[in-house]
């Protein structure tokens, strides 16, 4: 009987500010698994997370950003895991959105795990409650067995529809030349749109 490979645990970055400090997700998405990580210094992290949506080419990158967060909480840097582990991938730009996540999470995870296998074993994710079954079909797109880490327990349906609607109120930005802006193209805006949170933008 084949031995399984140890899992793989991924944080997918939020966001970022301006001075390079994480947002208040993020934070929370590193703080999740700290402990256990900690605890158990054999074990790696997968950290995913491109630019800011409106520093396009800004750095640090968010997935720098919640390294380095890590590594001042007591995390040690060889059980971190970033696209800059692989120099061979630098050709790729920082993800923007989880599909291009995931997209550079498969080309990464031959040289995380050569013995992984899409069928048996397994991806662990960190994310918000509420995009946890969004993230598990996107997972099972790519063929990865995937299980979902919540942030924080979100009990309260209310914080939780308030917490869609902020998120819808972003998505609506890409609209208004006049607003804020996000820099972003048309095929990541209609991957967006595809999900619940249409019904949502006002």
């Amino acid at each position: 009987m084949r031995k399984y490979s140890d899992p793989i645990v991924v944080i997918h970055g939020y966001e970022i500010h301006e001075n390079g400090c994480l947002g208040s997700l993020s934070r929370l998405a590193c703080e999740r698994v700290l402990p256990v990580l900690i605890k158990n210094p054999m074990d790696k992290v997968v950290l995913l997370g491109g630019w800011d949506l409106q520093e396009v080419g800004a750095t640090p990158t968010i997935a720098d950003a919640m390294q380095a967060f890590l590594i001042q909480r007591g995390l040690k840097t060889e059980q971190i895991i970033t696209k800059r582990n692989f120099p061979s991938l630098d050709e790729y730009m920082p993800p923007r959105d989880p599909w291009e996540e995931l997209t550079l999470l498969e080309m990464m995870i031959p040289y995380i795990n050569p013995k992984f296998d899409k069928n048996e074993d397994w991806i662990f994710f960190v994310a918000w409650d509420f995009n946890i079954p969004r993230f598990k079909k996107m997972y099972s797109k790519y063929g990865f067995k995937a299980g979902g880490i919540p942030i924080i327990s979100e009990p309260h349906e209310g914080l939780r529809r308030m917490k869609l609607i902020e998120w819808a109120a972003r998505i609506r930005r890409f609209f208004d030349p006049q607003g804020v802006g996000v820099i972003c193209h048309e095929a990541r805006i209609k991957r967006t749109l595809r999900d619940d949170l249409k019904p949502l933008i006002p």
